[in-house]
């Protein structure tokens, strides 16, 4: 963390105190959970109203978004462990 504020420092000469990375990195870090609270809220509001009106649709929005985010995880998690090869003895990752 201490190394990020350095950077950050070299990156704004026009700051005038110590603490404006800080205050960077608070401003950064708080827009960032604002913007994916929004991104959350804009996602989950129509499935939310749609159980609203239809009670036994909730189950089945659980279990598809569950079986959705499983698959999805298994995925990364065999692509970029053996597909990459971190799980091996001779990873390939080449930065894109």
């Amino acid at each position: 963390m201490s190394l990020f504020l350095t950077f950050i420092t070299s990156l704004m000469l026009g700051m005038r105190h110590a603490t404006d990375p800080a205050l960077y990195l608070f401003t950064f870090g708080f827009g960032t959970i604002v913007g994916m609270t929004i991104v959350t809220l804009t996602i989950a509001a129509p499935s939310l109203l749609a159980t609203a009106h239809i009670p036994s649709l909730q189950r089945s929005l659980r279990f598809a978004s569950g079986a959705v985010s499983l698959v999805f995880g298994l995925y990364l998690a065999h692509r970029i462990g053996f597909g990459d090869g971190l799980f091996t003895s001779d990873p390939r990752w080449t930065p894109r």
